[in-house]
């Protein structure tokens, strides 16, 4: 608010008395007063309580768990996709519908390795050839091998094997006492052999340069196939599945079994260990202190743990010897026992 005072004098004289103006600043606006503006009130809520629910209990049967799988097979049965030389399952069981084969290879001299085939047979077995050198006679059932080989003669060993795997027995070459005895036994139907059928279709040879440099003589240069082998028995009307038995396999190590790093058995001119790999889980074998790897570059004779089948290794006397009178015969248990010439032998405990 704003006040002015006004005062008049004239002459020392005091009038009227003095006059007070006061002068008041222009009226403020009266603001009218808000509206409020008119809300409807809400609806009412009506709460709707839900019918209550009455739950009967439902019995939920006790299943009872099914049996653990038999994870033994053999020695007798085997289901149809198992392999009853390895113990494992195959993805495609057809393979089994035919005849193994049982083929000679050559491992000496050491210029013969690497061999071609070897580490897709289902089992090899390593044998005296004379003198201080081993052989082969790999059976093959569940893999093809495009080339095996070099293809070498057979032993007095090879009068038992093809009976004990019911095998097609391909080879070249037999001594004159042995070769007399092939043609007595009872499956002198499944030999395929250029020594019973010579300029077998069978069996091939290589050019002699295309060899180690120390392995090129006419003996290892003849090679085969295991598909080529399966065709001329095809024709010969044999090559149909057979009833293998006599192998068991069992995950689980025997109780009184002992674990071994290393396998060994040292022949007078050759050497050769299984070494086991704790990475892999897995046996490898070594010839005279070298890893033994075949032509394909494949780890031969590859083994786990996983499977123990009883197979049969041979054990030789001091003095070699040609007869297997003089050899003894050991599973995997550690039972030993003398093989007879003539002998069927079957199962190996």
């Amino acid at each position: 608010m704003l006040i002015s005072f006004l005062i008049t004098s004239c002459d020392n004289r005091l009038d009227a008395p003095p006059t007070f103006v006061i002068t008041l600043p222009p009226s403020v606006a009266t603001k009218s007063p808000l509206l409020s503006p008119t809300v409807a009130a809400p609806p009412t809520l009506t709460r709707t309580v839900p019918p209550t629910l009455t739950l009967t209990p439902t019995l939920v049967p006790t299943l009872t768990p099914p049996p653990t799988p038999n994870t033994i097979f053999g020695p007798d049965e085997f289901p149809f996709n198992v392999n009853p030389l390895t113990g494992e399952a195959l993805p495609d069981p057809a393979l089994l519908n035919r005849r193994p084969l049982a083929i000679k290879i050559s491992n000496y001299p050491d210029c013969v390795r690497p061999q071609h085939g070897l580490s897709l047979a289902d089992l090899v077995f390593e044998h005296y050839a004379e003198g201080g050198s081993t052989r082969f006679t790999a059976i093959f059932y569940s893999r093809d091998a495009p080339q095996v080989g070099s293809i070498r003669s057979v032993r007095l060993i090879d009068l038992e094997l093809p009976a004990m795997y019911r095998a097609a027995l391909a080879f070249s070459g037999a001594s004159d006492g042995v070769l007399r005895k092939l043609k007595e036994v009872d499956f002198k139907d499944w030999i395929i052999s250029p020594e019973f059928e010579p300029f077998h279709p069978a069996f091939y040879r290589v050019a002699r340069e295309t060899l180690t440099k120390n392995c090129q003589r006419q003996e290892h240069t003849l090679f085969t196939g295991t598909q080529r082998l399966w065709d001329d028995a095809n024709k010969k009307g044999i090559n149909t599945r057979q009833e293998l038995k006599g192998m068991r396999f069992d995950p689980v190590p025997p109780a009184d079994g002992q674990p071994a790093k290393i396998v060994s058995a040292t022949y007078s001119d050759s050497f050769a260990a299984w070494s086991y790999s704790e990475p892999v889980g897995r046996y490898f074998r070594y010839a005279d202190g070298e890893p033994h790897i075949d032509a394909r570059s494949a780890i031969v004779g590859e083994w786990t743990r996983a499977h123990r089948p009883r197979r049969v290794v041979v054990s030789r006397n001091v003095e070699p010897q040609r007869s297997l009178r003089r050899f003894k015969f050991y599973g995997f248990i550690g039972q030993s026992f003398p093989a007879q010439t003539g002998q069927h032998l079957g199962r190996t405990g």
